[in-house]
């Protein structure tokens, strides 16, 4: 049973992993820095990048965007909370059932 509890929560976390380290990259490259993480090689990552829908509450101008916080910053925390739910928490097994109902 302790096996395929396992099961379930190394391919989770390795997603979550994989999901901060996406999101790290991306907040770097909102912040002016170069990234590898955009492929495409006319420009559109940077034009999201800098964009209104970049950081959430949008921005109506150029000097609010600055007051957002970047949509990649709320995935690295989201990511990060759901690798901590997953440590503390567990697979919804036994009794770590009720805390997944919260």
């Amino acid at each position: 049973m302790q096996r395929s509890r396992w099961n379930a929560l190394v391919p989770a976390g390795l997603m979550c992993v994989l999901g901060a380290a996406l999101s790290v990259a991306l907040l770097v490259q909102h912040a002016g820095e170069s990234s590898a993480v955009c492929l495409a090689t006319d420009g559109g990552c940077e034009a999201v990048q800098q964009s209104r829908w970049a950081v959430f509450p949008p921005a109506e101008t150029d000097a609010d965007a600055r007051l957002g916080i970047p949509l990649a910053a709320w995935g690295l925390g989201y990511f990060t909370l759901l690798a901590a739910w997953l440590l503390l928490a567990g697979s919804p097994t036994g009794r770590a059932r009720y805390w997944h109902l919260l």
